[in-house]
């Protein structure tokens, strides 16, 4: 994962907790709902998931940091971001629970690169690059049709890695 730790399942997750939005939405594409224990409250917010009117089929939502309320979850897989702090992570790793932190993506490439390591870590190889290939077709799309706003910016992912966090 991106903190360097090697991540063995020994079958494909059937209980999995999301623990952001990105992989909320990315969940919810790659595997069937029955294998998420947990997504996000924030799937359901209209205002900012790309999956809140699909999202009620998942019935526990997370809210906050308490790993009780996980742990009663009895997740075979914990999807987190690169930017929580190591002790909580510490927390399921000591009990045994495989914890896939990815790297926060900045750019297209880096959100490529997440939607396939994403989609490694449940065991979903072939659909994540399915659902790659698909949003790499939705980007050059955009770059075709709106090709004359992205030359004004030469070099898009050079802006986007300035608005990474020091």
């Amino acid at each position: 994962d991106a903190g360097g730790n090697e991540v063995t399942l020994s079958a494909k997750p059937q209980r999995i907790v999301s623990m952001t939005l990105g992989t909320d939405e990315l969940l919810m594409d790659l595997v069937p709902t029955e294998r998420i224990a947990a997504l996000t409250y924030l799937s359901d917010d209209s205002g900012i998931s790309h999956i809140s009117d699909r999202s009620g089929v998942v019935e526990h939502k997370i809210r906050g940091t308490s790993a009780e309320a996980i742990l009663a979850l009895h997740p075979d897989l914990i999807l987190i971001g690169d930017w929580w702090k190591l002790e909580f992570l510490a927390t399921f790793r000591d009990m045994g629970i495989p914890v896939y932190v990815y790297k926060t993506p900045y750019t297209v490439e880096d959100v490529e690169k997440m939607i396939v390591e994403v989609a490694g870590a449940v065991g979903e190889e072939a659909c994540g690059q399915a659902l790659r290939e698909e949003y790499h077709r939705r980007i050059e799309k955009v770059r075709t049709a709106h090709g004359q706003c992205l030359d004004l910016i030469k070099d898009e992912d050079a802006v986007l890695q300035r608005m990474q966090p020091p």
